[in-house]
């Protein structure tokens, strides 16, 4: 009863402190606006926005808005520039203090004469698209304290998790197996050497630039493991002189706190961010044991994690050269299955990486040179005394095991591009040395000592074949292959793979009373086993070093409808067809033995995605809706057209975003249909639904130059019982409070 008087107390204080908050607030964003083409109306995105004599600059949208927060009060003047475009000046633009100044460019194709160049707005694009972006102003104002939880909204994506936030959280598109998602930070895998997932509770949120989002295969460009799709993880560059900070705390010792500072010198920039955090993570939860439903305490699932990062670059004109790097320790509890229960298992995890890039203008393009190196120590341990617990704590023998991974990679890009042809090609080389040792079994190891040792070599190209002819507003059609060569040993046991990567691609534009786009692509992308799939033994678990690569034939055509009146929108839908080959599953076998196979499988569905916003971005709604249909081609009579366990073949998503005067309100509903748990699907977990809430409010600082917010998050507003996996329930409602400051 104390515990409730005390947490309402706490809601109330809160409540109260929103209620009073819009006496003293005012809005951050200080000047907003839209990028249009004059001639057609069209947004540009991607046009540059800077406010003039200072660092300060943005970049429009894909609706072609912009904006600026945090800006004192004064007298400002705005340039827009865009490649192909003649750029316009708009000086005398005044910023109060509670609202924002609209500011709208409307620039005028035009040919840009230089020195063996001529670019015009019509021109062949290089890099594909991201299918989303989640902005760094976004990230920053989210209140989110892990990757996970930003992306769990994201269409077509599903964050697994099995504990609180901070626990081990594993990333699917579109049904895909989380190890055939390839997660880069700054273009450096993040995967694990064992098993190929990434753990998305590893990455400091205040770091962050911007997450690009990339569905489907894309192993033409990345190779190995993108074969569902890309989660590029974009690092901040500092562009003015900043000072950043949040703190946050939350029910069950929730507490997070980060800094960050950005300085300035002519042409150099630096960034330092730290940031540390902890999670009491124990919380009580149902379950049902022999047809009663019992009430028990989910122990051990506590986290802790500190990290800093730094980055110094210098930009002239010509060049670009920057030094990054990240240090970070992570300590986690495993508290195991509801009838597993193992109260003294721990992971922990030390992560360091240095990344040096070069980049050179040239004539039509660039050049772009990196290197890299990660080196990380793992261990996971549940050592305890066999005669000293509870029997119920008996039933995972202990374990002690400890894993090392040096990875060094170095990478050669570049790109040319005229009117109508863009070229790109690059070559890479990866080197991994994994060590591991079982602290339990008398020096043996799970895996031992295996090296990779990759490289890789691509070109791609587009080709611009029709530009407002024939009635077709842009036709574009890309086509792109990459050949893979990696090297697998360990003892005396030594595999070669080869694999190549073709992909195929049609871009058609047309404007008719809507801005329509329809996207064809087909392409070929794998995925190779992992040291544990090859290598693994130990007791009632053994790799298999005979098992074949993961390959997927993806076919995709997307259609996207935009809109940019009255409420300006998109309209998304995207039809896929995966076929797998060779898809990696484990099964018990002979002596109950637990081993890797292939088998085949198909993931098809629909995916819809639908977006609207006002013109300043303060009302905002999106749903999403995806039909997956995940079925096993075995030859296994007993599982042949069943649903590969854990995918849902119903998902939907939906977000609302609305200003009340200075509150902010953020609604978020995600609901998962049923899914199946074994092979055979004779076991079935049932639908949950997830509702959160959070609230947001500026304050007013007594420093002229000192922003700060309030941030209020609940999540599982209603309190609903949730199993992602099953036996590993979540917990119930739990809330925080956060308060973060920009100082210029």
């Amino acid at each position: 009863m104390r515990l409730f008087f005390s947490t309402a107390t706490k809601i109330i204080a809160c409540a109260w402190l929103f209620s009073i908050a819009p006496l003293w607030s005012q809005s951050t964003v200080k000047i907003e606006g839209w990028v249009w083409d004059a001639e057609s109306g069209r947004p540009l995105s991607g046009a540059n926005i800077q406010i003039s004599g200072t660092t300060l600059g943005a970049a429009a949208d894909g609706l072609g808005y912009f904006s600026f927060s945090d800006l004192l009060v004064g007298e400002y003047a705005l340039v827009a520039t865009f490649i192909g475009y003649g750029p316009q000046r708009i000086g005398h633009v005044q910023v109060q203090l509670d609202q924002p100044v609209r500011v709208d460019f409307n620039l005028k194709p035009q040919i840009l004469q230089m020195p063996l160049i001529a670019v015009t707005a019509n021109r062949a694009t290089i890099e594909r698209p991201p299918d989303q972006v989640l902005t760094g102003e976004k990230i920053r104002t989210s209140n989110a304290q892990s990757l996970g939880e930003l992306l769990q909204n994201v269409s077509g994506l599903t964050v697994e998790r099995t504990g609180v936030a901070g626990a081990d959280a594993v990333l699917s598109i579109r049904g895909s197996k989380s190890n055939q998602v390839l997660v880069l930070l700054d273009g450096m895998r993040l995967s694990d050497p064992l098993t190929g997932d990434a753990d998305l509770s590893a990455v400091p949120l205040s770091s962050i630039e911007r997450i690009e989002v990339y569905k489907g295969g894309q192993s033409d460009q990345y190779g190995n493991g993108a074969m569902a799709g890309v989660i590029h993880i974009v690092t901040r560059k500092a562009t003015e002189n900043r000072l950043e900070g949040k703190l946050q705390a939350g029910v069950s010792a929730n507490e997070r706190a980060s800094l960050s500072l950005l300085r300035c010198y002519g042409d150099w920039n630096l960034l330092f961010s730290g940031e540390v955090g902890k999670n009491d993570g124990d919380y009580r939860y149902t379950y049902a044991h022999a047809g009663i439903e019992q009430t028990a305490m989910r122990v051990n699932a506590d986290s802790r994690d500190r990290s800093i990062y730094g980055k110094i670059g210098w930009d002239p004109d010509f060049a670009a050269i920057q030094l990054s790097w990240q240090e970070m320790h992570s300590e986690r509890g495993l508290p195991g299955q509801v009838f597993a229960l193992t109260p003294y298992a721990r992971a922990h995890l030390d992560r360091r990486l240095v990344r040096l890039q070069m980049r050179k203008m040239v004539a039509q393009g660039h050049v772009t040179a990196s290197i890299a190196w990660n080196r990380q120590n793992s261990a996971y341990d549940n050592r305890y005394d066999r005669f000293a617990v509870a029997q119920e704590y008996r039933s995972v023998p202990p374990y002690w095991n400890e894993n090392s991974l040096d990875q060094r990679s170095a990478e050669l890009t570049g790109y040319h591009r005229s009117h109508r042809i863009g070229v790109r090609a690059g070559a890479v080389a990866d080197l991994q040395e994994y060590r591991d040792v079982d602290h339990l079994a008398y020096g043996q190891a799970p895996v031992g000592k295996a090296n990779l040792r990759a490289g890789g070599v691509w070109i791609g190209g587009e080709y611009l074949l029709l530009d407002h002819r024939f009635g077709i507003d842009r036709c574009e059609v890309s086509a792109a292959l990459r050949q893979d060569w990696v090297q697998t040993d360990r003892l005396a046991i030594e595999r070669q793979d080869r694999q190549s990567s073709p992909n195929l691609r049609l871009v058609v534009q047309k404007n008719l009373l809507l801005d329509w786009q329809v996207v064809v692509q087909n392409g070929r992308s794998f995925r190779l086993p992992g040291f544990t799939d090859l290598f693994f033994e130990q007791f009632r678990v053994k790799g298999n070093p005979e098992l074949l690569p993961e390959k997927m034939n993806n076919r995709q055509i997307d259609l996207t409808a935009a809109w940019h009146r009255f409420f300006p929108g998109r309209i998304r839908i995207a039809l896929f067809n995966n076929h797998i080959e060779d898809l990696i599953i484990w099964r018990m076998g002979n002596f109950a033995v637990f081993s890797p196979v292939n088998t085949d499988a198909r993931l098809q569905g629909q995916e819809i995605d639908l977006t609207l916003a006002d013109r300043g971005d303060r009302q905002s709604l999106s749903i999403s809706y995806l039909h997956l249909n995940s079925e096993n081609r075995s030859e296994r009579r007993t599982v042949f057209g069943k649903q590969l366990p854990y995918r849902a073949e119903h998902s939907a998503k939906l977000s609302v975003r609305m200003h009340l005067g200075s509150l902010e309100c953020l609604y978020d509903w995600r609901w998962v249909g049923d899914r199946f748990v074994t092979e055979a699907n004779t076991i079935r977990m049932d639908a949950y639904h997830l509702h959160d809430l959070t609230l947001a409010m500026p304050l007013n600082s007594l420093h002229p130059r000192l922003q700060t917010n309030l941030r209020l998050t609940v999540t599982n507003l209603l309190d609903t019982p949730i199993q992602m996996f099953e036996n590993a329930p979540l917990p119930g409602r739990q809330w925080r409070l956060g308060v973060d400051f920009v100082k210029q």
